[in-house]
């Protein structure tokens, strides 16, 4: 990206699972007038138990290095986002719950996954990272 060297002032984490009804920030560029915006997808409800581990405590739980449908770039990608909503303060950072096949008018779609969603969500509410359910 031409924009990789200057300062990261800000990161979009939009949640999805199978497909959405809104891809707005991976669609449009994210600019900022003084730095540059990191944009993640993290894709799928299986994450959600990783993703509220790694950003509870900083880590990156052990068993997301042992996942068979996970390859480098995603695992890479996954450090990343933790690591760049790590060194942003609260307001900068916004986890973007799109509108998809498993998130929609009725809830999570996933019974067994729903427990992790709110585990996944208290945790973002606890670090004080802006939240964004709409449609």
């Amino acid at each position: 990206p031409e924009d990789v060297d200057k300062p990261l002032v800000a990161t979009v984490v939009s949640m999805r699972s199978s497909f959405s009804y809104d891809p707005l920030f991976d669609e449009l560029p994210q600019k900022a007038p003084t730095g540059r915006v990191s944009v993640y997808i993290v894709e799928g409800e299986e994450m959600f138990e990783f993703l509220s581990s790694a950003l509870a405590d900083g880590s990156i739980p052990s068993g997301l290095c042992d996942e068979e449908d996970l390859d480098h770039s995603t695992f890479r990608n996954f450090r990343l986002l933790v690591r760049d909503v790590g060194i942003l303060e609260p307001e900068c950072v916004l986890f973007n719950w799109e509108c998809c096949a498993h998130f929609n008018d009725f809830g999570f779609i996933s019974k067994n996954k729903t427990v992790e969603a709110y585990k996944l969500i208290q945790v973002l509410l606890e670090r004080k990272w802006m939240q964004m359910f709409s449609d």
